[in-house]
């Protein structure tokens, strides 16, 4: 008889683990976190930022998907900065000169627009996976994958 997988009773199962928020030595001297914001803008004078000027966002959605953060009507404010870093994570595709050779279009988000059948605005010319919907798991980019393998059949059917 197999024995039960060995689990500590306080564990939650991958992907579920929970949200910790660690405290740091910048909480413990008052900084705050603050979520859902954007950077509109640096200022400062002679090459160093004194302030970021900053507004709250909120998540948009059209039908069942999230489309991305809009900005919400006057939550402008301004955040006192001497030092910034930025983390960007995955920012879209880059340049890339079949694209721009082709001169394909993308979308607010610099991704490869496409219809329902992952053709581009270019006859003959799919895409899927990152370039079409941005980063994400690669299972995903899988389906995408199978998505446009048949968009490409139904446009070879229609010819």
């Amino acid at each position: 008889m197999p024995k039960p997988p060995l689990e500590r009773p306080d564990a939650s199962p991958w992907p579920t683990h929970p949200l910790v928020l660690k405290e740091t030595h910048a909480h413990q001297e008052g900084g705050k976190r603050l979520w859902s914001v954007t950077t509109k803008a640096f200022t400062g004078k002679n090459n160093a930022v004194e302030k970021m000027s900053c507004a709250e966002v909120e998540w948009e959605q059209e039908g069942n998907r999230l489309r991305g953060f809009v900005e919400k009507k006057a939550s402008d404010f301004e955040l006192k900065a001497d030092l910034v870093i930025l983390a960007m994570g995955f920012t879209g595709p880059g340049r890339n000169k079949i694209v721009d050779t082709l001169n394909l279009e993308r979308d607010e988000r610099s991704n490869i627009k496409a219809d329902q059948n992952h053709m581009t605005n270019k006859k003959r010319v799919f895409t899927a996976g990152d370039m079409n919907t941005g980063q994400s798991l690669v299972v995903w980019a899988i389906d995408s994958g199978q998505q446009a393998a048949s968009g490409i059949v139904n446009y070879l059917e229609t010819l």
